[in-house]
């Protein structure tokens, strides 16, 4: 597991925090739409998980705490039923939680989802074999998307793929 619940709770419960001292600190400079943003921020992110906890079994108790632990990423999941591996996708979703804090971003939304992916091989027959997408829904500037494409772990590249987000 790429954190325990324990820690991850914690983690939580931290970033909840940080929101409350946010307000406080907002009303007490007399900036009640800073505050009210900040409430709002909070509250979308709690929803957020909310409806990802609904999307999700307890079967994937990692991926969810993962995402608990995950404040600047707003996560959803459009098919999570396939056999790749949980671990793999957690410790890139905590990468690119890191990567939008280096970036100064408060927050950027993210879409899971299985994809195919056609592997050559030698033989020039072409095999179609699973891996996580992991579409960034958010328009970012093209300096943070050079970033991510230059920056993201490359073993991980077999099993997890950035995909910048495309209208549909």
């Amino acid at each position: 597991m790429s954190q325990s619940p324990w820690s991850a709770f914690q983690s939580h419960r931290h970033d909840i925090q940080n929101f409350l001292q946010l307000i406080k600190a907002y009303l007490q400079l007399g900036k009640p739409d800073r505050a009210n943003m900040a409430v709002d921020e909070c509250s979308d992110w709690l929803a957020s998980l909310s409806t990802l906890q609904n999307v999700l079994s307890e079967a994937e108790e990692e991926l969810f705490w993962t995402a608990v632990s995950c404040p600047h990423l707003r996560i959803s999941i459009r098919d999570v039923r396939t056999s790749l591996p949980r671990n793999v996708l957690c410790k890139s979703l905590l990468w690119l939680d890191e990567r939008t804090v280096e970036q100064n971003r408060k927050y950027i939304t993210v879409e899971i989802s299985v994809c195919q992916q056609v592997e050559e091989s030698e033989q020039g027959s072409g095999r179609v074999g699973e891996k996580w997408c992991v579409t960034v829904a958010e328009s970012v500037s093209d300096n943070w998307e050079s970033a991510l494409v230059t920056s993201f772990p490359a073993d991980w590249s077999a099993l997890v793929e950035l995909v910048p987000y495309v209208s549909r």
